[in-house]
């Protein structure tokens, strides 16, 4: 009557530690609503739609990608303004270096020919700035392919 064995003891549960490791019970799996699908992989079920937590990822993860392209896109502009504002003394200065010295007569200095091929450089580097938004978002709604038949087309 005193002493009892281990063996007459009932066995304890075992609380997990951490809430994901808990199995829901029956009574939670017989309530909950099955998440519908449309066939497509890129569609959410109700339930992501309704879970707050992926919201809170899902914000957490798109302002950090947000300010990331913020800070490229300032650091960007910041290296390559001077390109763009700067380029009549960078012009006299390739000038200098011999670019473009080729379509030049063996003449030592500079010609029109050569200024001309400059200068075409920072037009079309100017309509490639002007028009990267427009190109953008006929990129993003058309895709790469169209693009790339559009270009090829002008080129």
């Amino acid at each position: 009557v005193g002493n009892s064995s281990v063996d007459d003891k009932e066995p304890t549960e075992i609380v997990p530690q951490h809430p994901e490791d808990q199995q829901p019970s029956k009574d939670a799996l017989a309530s909950e609503k099955p998440s519908v699908s449309h066939g497509s992989p890129k569609e959410s079920s109700i339930e992501d739609d309704n879970d707050p937590t992926l919201k809170q990822e899902g914000t957490k993860k798109g302002k950090r990608q947000r300010h990331g392209l913020f800070l490229m896109a300032s650091l960007y502009t910041f290296m390559f303004a001077g390109a763009f504002f700067g380029w009549g003394p960078m012009q006299l200065m390739l000038e200098d270096n011999g670019s473009f010295s080729s379509k030049c007569n063996g003449d030592s200095s500079t010609c029109p020919a050569q200024s001309a091929a400059l200068v075409n450089v920072h037009f079309y580097g100017q309509i490639t700035m002007i028009s990267s938004p427009l190109l953008g978002q006929v990129l993003d709604r058309y895709g790469p392919t169209f693009m790339s038949y559009c270009m090829a087309t002008m080129a």
